[in-house]
């Protein structure tokens, strides 16, 4: 289990094959790239990789989540979500800061930067109307939530240049009057093949604020290799080859972060674009004085090929 008193320095390697990780919605959801003079690289927001894992944590009622609670032995009181469609402002606002901690998990593990107005809940005391001299109920001031989140992921970048594959779809059943079929011009947009190396960090200084928990940072921890799990037509193949994560021997960190991420991330072979994983050098973890390195990958999966 995850000491949260103890700085944490994490890694993940994301292939994606045929697949669109992360659209740009300034670029009508192209995937999002990096001009270079090396080639155009392929990115994935820390956004994008928060949303993933908060989409496994929301379905109560799914799978995933029945799988995580069942194996670390949680309910699924205190770990609702402050970032979901269906969120109440209003009664958010309304919450103190050890009941709003206590109840979101996204809150405690990513941080939140929740703010409101003057609305809240009704004081039951009255206060004259300037206009109609009549007496109405006061509102409470509602209460801002902001706190800086004890994990923050980097941007994540490929490590070689990529080829984007861009195409016009059809469908059999139209979607206008009229017509006697669909067309979708430019809607298929992917990664041919991309390796993503996505940083990360535990700050034991923000989440002592926060009040996460090992319980909090274990779930995070055994979701990340599973974001494939949200596949769609255009991200049908997204595998995590590695979740790294290094604990520290004290909450100042043990090990220079960028010490462990230069020896944890995979070597590419060829020059250009990437055409499978043939085509990186993968490392051997080193044992290191002070930090301690597990890839939550490996047990991410139980099940081997038979020979």
């Amino acid at each position: 289990m995850v000491d949260p008193t103890k700085a944490g320095t994490g890694l993940m390697i994301l292939e994606a094959t045929m697949s669109n990780l992360n659209g740009d919605p300034d670029r009508e959801s192209d995937p999002r790239t990096l001009e270079t003079t090396e080639g155009e690289f392929g990115m994935v927001s820390d956004v994008s990789i928060k949303r993933k894992v908060r989409d496994m944590v929301l379905f109560k009622d799914g799978p995933i989540w029945e799988g995580i609670s069942k194996s670390l032995g949680i309910t699924a009181k205190g770990f609702d979500l402050l970032e979901r469609p269906d969120r109440n402002r209003a009664e958010i606002g309304a919450l103190s800061a050890e009941d709003f901690l206590s109840s979101f998990w996204d809150a405690r593990i990513f941080g939140s930067n929740f703010l409101v107005e003057n609305t809240g809940r009704k004081t039951g005391r009255g206060k004259k109307n300037k206009e109609s001299g009549s007496e109405v109920e006061a509102d409470e001031p509602g209460t801002s939530h902001k706190y800086a989140g004890p994990v923050a992921f980097s941007w994540g970048k490929t490590l070689a240049p990529v080829s984007i594959i861009r195409a016009t779809c059809t469908n059999i059943s139209p979607v206008q009057e009229g017509k006697s079929r669909g067309m979708a011009p430019g809607s298929y947009r992917v990664v041919e093949h991309g390796v993503y190396s996505v940083p990360f960090t535990y700050s034991p200084h923000n989440g002592r604020k926060t009040r996460v928990t090992a319980i909090d940072l274990e779930i995070m921890l055994q979701l990340l290799p599973h974001i494939g799990l949200l596949s769609s037509r255009t991200r049908p193949q997204v595998n995590a080859r590695h979740v790294y994560y290094a604990k520290h021997d004290s909450a100042f960190g043990s090990v220079a972060p960028y010490k462990i991420l230069e020896a944890l991330t995979p070597r590419v072979k060829v020059s250009g674009p990437t055409n499978s994983w043939a085509d990186y050098e993968d490392v051997t973890v080193p044992k290191l004085d002070g930090a301690v390195i597990t890839d939550y990958s490996i047990n991410a999966y139980k099940g081997n090929l038979a020979a």
